[in-house]
């Protein structure tokens, strides 16, 4: 333990030092409004420095505690000011992949950008990363029709869509795509925790994987795809890479063997699993199974 405590330790610090119990979080607002005015800065009125509810102390501060473990073991972060909008995107991220609901999710980032002082924007649209809307009918993520999500057309954007089906990229790893990065071999990807991967096209979408690069070096683009539209399911489409990927695989007789036996009673073949989890850039075939293969 240094100097500052632990991570922990600072969590909870920063967080008590946050608390206003008993003050006006209206009050509140109206004196940062005034204040913004004054010193010609931009108002943002869902944001006010404090914490104002007990309860909101409490879950802010378990959910950061977590954060910082996960922080921790995956990146090395041992203090507050280490951690950066990558890293909660990347959290965030990962709390989509295993189907967790808007609403925790959005409450989560709201806890880590205010105690680690981090603006949204930094960590969602300067990454071309977007919250799932919490105005859905059901909380869980990515098991309804495409259809469900009406203001997407797949079809204005099919060649990203199918591409996505295609590959089972992330979010941020479809933004960050070169032409050079799709080769013969499949395409070279550097994803969570700066892990590279190489990943096979499913065979039937190999050609519209080549046209995609060839458009783009006709076109002169840096990247493959100059953005990635903000309410497209991308999980969704890695779900369906994922169950495709499993039948390429599994027709293989090599990977007859061992098998693995899931909670519901499902039954795989383990290396198989293992081959499309490294694909899609996992380590744990529960993850696969549970939240790919369902």
């Amino acid at each position: 333990m240094g100097k500052r405590g632990s991570m922990k330790y600072q969590i909870i610090k920063r967080i008590d030092e946050m608390k206003r119990f008993g003050q006006s979080k209206h009050m509140a607002k109206k004196e940062e409004k005034e204040k913004c005015l004054t010193e010609g800065r931009p108002w943002n009125p869902a944001r006010v420095e404090g914490i104002f509810s007990f309860s909101t102390a409490a879950t802010y501060k378990k959910e950061v505690i977590v954060f910082s473990e996960w922080a921790k073991e995956t990146h090395g972060v041992k203090n507050i000011e280490d951690v950066k909008p990558m890293h909660v995107q990347k959290y965030l991220e990962e709390g989509m992949e295993k189907g967790h609901s808007p609403w925790t999710l959005h409450m989560r980032a709201a806890a880590l950008s205010k105690v680690f002082e981090i603006s949204r924007e930094d960590f969602t649209e300067k990454m071309g990363f977007q919250l799932p809307s919490r105005k859905r009918e059901k909380i869980t993520r990515s098991r309804l029709p495409r259809s469900h999500d009406a203001h997407f057309s797949e079809k204005n954007h099919s060649d990203i869509v199918n591409f996505a089906i295609a590959t089972g990229l992330r979010r941020l790893e479809l933004l960050n795509l070169k032409p050079e990065d799709i080769g013969d071999d499949g395409i070279y990807v550097k994803g969570k925790g700066g892990r590279e991967r190489i990943v096979p096209p499913i065979k039937k979408a190999h050609a519209h994987v080549r046209r995609c690069k060839e458009q783009a070096q006709k076109n002169g683009q840096e990247k493959v795809f100059s953005s990635v539209p903000g309410k497209m399911d991308v999980h969704s489409y890695r779900r369906e890479y994922a169950q495709a990927r499993y039948g390429e695989v599994v027709q293989r007789q090599d990977f007859r063997g061992k098998q693995y036996k899931a909670k519901d009673g499902r039954v795989f073949e383990t290396k198989a699993l293992y081959e499309v989890s490294r694909n899609l850039g996992h380590s744990r075939l529960d993850v696969v199974v549970g939240n790919y293969l369902d």
